[in-house]
């Protein structure tokens, strides 16, 4: 998921939306819910999301702890726990 155009990549899906957006989170959690993962968990969920600098160190600091807090609200949501897989361990955040 990303703003701006990717090269597409075989056998990956890519979204053309702002991960921050209001219909992000769901248009996730369809793509990943189906008859084999009924709760559309995920075992890893790897982000580079960083944001477009502006010059102003205040609102790029603000800007970057909007989406790592968003990245944390969306992992806590959408990542398996250790209870869920019934391990010590549970998905990882990378």
């Amino acid at each position: 998921m990303d703003l701006l155009p990717m090269v597409p990549i075989p056998g990956v899906q890519t979204l053309k939306m702002d991960f921050l957006g209001p219909e992000a989170d769901a248009t996730i959690h369809t793509l990943l819910k189906n008859d084999e993962n009924p709760e559309g968990k995920v075992d890893l969920i790897l982000s580079d999301m960083a944001a477009n600098m502006t010059g102003n160190k205040t609102a790029d600091i603000e800007s970057g702890l909007d989406i790592a807090g968003a990245v944390v609200a969306f992992a806590r949501k959408h990542l398996r726990t250790a209870e869920n897989i019934g391990r010590r361990k549970g998905g990882v955040l990378v």
